[in-house]
């Protein structure tokens, strides 16, 4: 996930006026490092860390497109899994 401004991209835009760019961008970086991580333990599938994690096992599948798996039924013990806001 990235920002860019306007002027970042497109020469000649214009950035809405009265934005602190520097603390926006503070913001943005906090935001993205602080999303919240899961490390898979033995017998774990995206079910039961959906269902624990993040109150329904039903968003396993938001785990599984977060973290780009190809296969959702291979997790490997140790591995650090993304997770969606609750």
């Amino acid at each position: 996930m990235s920002v860019t401004r306007h002027l970042d991209w497109q020469p000649g835009k214009v950035d809405p006026k009265g934005i602190d760019w520097a603390a926006m961008l503070g913001r943005i970086r906090r935001r993205l490092v602080s999303m919240a991580t899961y490390t898979v333990r033995e017998h774990d599938t995206l079910w039961s860390i959906a269902a624990a994690e993040l109150g329904s096992g039903a968003r396993r599948c938001e785990i599984a497109e977060l973290n780009k798996l190809s296969d959702p039924h291979e997790l490997t013990v140790g591995q650090k899994l993304k997770l969606p806001k609750k």
